[in-house]
C-alpha cells in the first residue's frame, strides 16, 4: 500500500504543522517507481488553497512537480481560484469538466 506524504485529512487542522522529511523522501521515491512505466501522464491537480497554509505543502508539492514534469504531463483542473490555485472538487458543480492547467506558470507563484 502507497503512504500518501503530505498526509490526507478532512480536518486540515489535523495535518503536521511541519514536515516530516523522512515520509515526504519516502513518497518521492514512491511517485518515482509509479511513474517510471509511464510516457505520458494526465494529472487532475485539485488542492484548493490550504496548499498557502501550511509551509511545507508547497515545498512538497514543487518536489513532486519535478519528478512528474521529467514526463509528459497534461495538468488539469475543473477550476481556478482567485488565488491562482487548482480548486478543490468540494467546491465544484456535479457538471465540472476538466480543463487545461498552467502548472508551469503556477508552480513559479509557490
Amino acid at each position: 500500500m502507497l503512504n500518501v506524504y503530505p498526509k490526507r485529512d478532512t480536518v486540515f487542522e489535523n495535518l503536521e504543522d511541519g514536515i516530516n522529511d523522512t515520509e515526504h523522501m519516502n513518497n518521492i521515491k514512491a511517485i518515482t517507481e509509479i511513474i517510471s512505466d509511464y510516457s505520458e501522464l494526465h494529472i487532475w491537480v485539485a488542492f484548493g488553497n490550504h496548499i498557502y497554509d501550511r509551509d511545507y505543502l508547497s515545498i512538497c508539492f514543487k518536489d513532486i512537480y519535478d519528478k512528474l514534469s521529467r514526463k509528459n504531463v497534461k495538468w488539469l483542473t475543473t477550476g481556478v481560484n482567485k488565488s491562482g490555485a487548482p480548486k478543490h472538487p468540494l467546491y465544484q458543480k456535479k457538471t465540472s469538466v476538466l480543463i487545461d492547467f498552467d502548472m508551469k506558470s503556477y508552480i513559479k507563484t509557490l
